[in-house]
């Protein structure tokens, strides 16, 4: 996100995402030491200092975190001169302290795994027995708006205004026109759509208190089409 000077780049960046976030909910977007003013420099923010969730009722929470940082771009009479990338994010609904769906994306670090994808924390019923609390699943990158989406049309996270989908439209729609590398749908893909079908019966358990997902891995899924319905939400832009 662009801004006339370090600290404006930061505020237009984080503004959209506390308006995304109260769709859900209140919580601090706690920044680390530097980030409103030191340029080239990788930055973080997590909510509640990442020591308390958002309580979503019945049990239910969320966290989340993203890694940043403030480029400067030199002086052009047709920009501002410095912006806001992302480097990391991490996204996760949970259960007390357990994860139900997370997304990730953590390019730098000591995963074996850098390239955007899900976890889901519940063991697969299929012939072979899959655990997949441990699997990364493939996907594109998820942005904060569209998460939170996710969690309000899908696993039923009851939200705080009437004007969600708008909301959420409108803090999104902010980066289309900055929009970097490659993001898709939800459910684009033919590893979308395999997740797809495990997220319904995600819902499913989350409603019952249990995590269990049926009729994995992908050549056991039945995927759905329901011409009628619309979808979760717009392909998700790079939040620059």
């Amino acid at each position: 996100m662009p801004g006339a000077s370090p600290a404006a780049a930061v505020d237009a960046f984080l503004d959209p995402l506390r308006e995304a976030l109260a769709c859900i909910g209140v919580a601090h977007f706690t920044l680390s030491p530097g980030a409103r003013g030191e340029v080239g420099r990788t930055h973080a923010w997590t909510l509640n200092r990442g020591e308390q969730a958002l309580e979503l009722g019945t049990g239910l929470n969320f966290r989340a975190s993203m890694r940043f940082e403030i480029l400067d771009q030199g002086q052009s009479s047709g920009r501002s001169r410095f912006r806001v990338t992302t480097r990391e994010y991490i996204y996760s609904y949970r259960q007390g302290k357990r994860e139900i769906l997370g997304a990730h994306w953590h390019p730098i670090g000591s995963s074996r795994y850098l390239e955007p994808h899900y976890h889901v924390g519940g063991p697969a019923i299929a012939d072979t027995g899959v655990y997949l609390e441990r699997a990364h699943i493939p996907s594109h990158r998820v942005s904060f708006e569209e998460f939170i989406r996710l969690m309000i049309s899908e696993l039923k996270v009851p939200p705080r205004c009437s004007d969600w989908e708008d909301r959420l439209r409108r803090t999104e729609s902010t980066f289309k026109s900055t929009r970097r590398g490659e993001w898709g749908s939800l459910m684009g893909g033919s590893a979308g759509r395999c997740f797809g079908s495990a997220l319904i019966e995600v819902r499913k358990s989350v409603d019952s208190h249990s995590v269990q997902l049926l009729g994995w891995p992908c050549s056991s899924v039945t995927v759905h089409d329901h011409p009628g319905r619309p979808p979760i939400g717009p392909p998700a832009p790079l939040r620059t």
